[in-house]
């Protein structure tokens, strides 16, 4: 039902409709926007995932939306190919140039997705929402402890950015990203959080 929603919602970037799926570091939100992507596909004849860490950098964590702004956006709104680069954590540099048509939807997925300056893009923005103790779990098991200091730096800018941007009071949907009980079919069904 969420597929059909997104695929029926009024596209606010050309013909574009824009689902941010944000939420906190470890939240859930990459194996969400995955499942919802594959949801998505089945019902609308193009569709892309994007990730926030293929634009944030190690010198921004956040100031990375004038950029995809400009490179991405813009042009999909007036129809035109997306020129951009993906950045690179391990070698801390941008890569090759690439580009993308217009899609029907797509789905940008991390941390400062559904940000407020995002809002005239987006058609949707879901919050994925995941008690504080599992995330650093989830972080601690997916990044181990080489990836300490870097989740130290992360969690102070983090807070910073939910202070100044409270995204989750915006959101169209709350997702729970841990459920007590988990779903009979998880790549199918979620929970709503509150």
């Amino acid at each position: 039902w969420l597929a059909t929603i997104i695929s029926e919602s009024e596209p606010h970037c050309g013909d574009v409709r824009v689902v941010a799926v944000d939420g906190r570091g470890a939240a859930g939100k990459s194996t969400f926007a995955a499942r919802l992507h594959t949801a998505v596909s089945a019902t609308t004849p193009s569709t892309a995932l994007l990730h926030t860490d293929d634009f944030a950098s190690w010198e921004t964590f956040f100031g990375w939306w004038p950029r995809f702004e400009e490179q991405i956006l813009a042009p999909w709104a007036h129809g035109n190919l997306a020129r951009y680069q993906r950045y690179d954590w391990t070698t801390r540099e941008f890569g090759p140039p690439e580009q993308c048509a217009p899609p029907s939807v797509l789905i940008l997925e991390g941390v400062g997705s559904g940000r407020a300056a995002a809002d005239r893009w987006l058609s949707s923005l879901i919050w994925v929402q995941t008690g504080q103790l599992t995330r650093r779990r989830r972080a601690e098991v997916r990044d181990g402890e080489e990836l300490r200091e870097f989740w130290r730096l992360w969690l102070n800018e983090e807070e910073a950015h939910f202070r100044r941007d409270p995204t989750a009071a915006r959101a169209d949907l709350i997702v729970d990203g841990d459920p007590a009980v988990p779903p009979d079919d998880p790549d199918r069904d979620f929970l709503l959080g509150r």
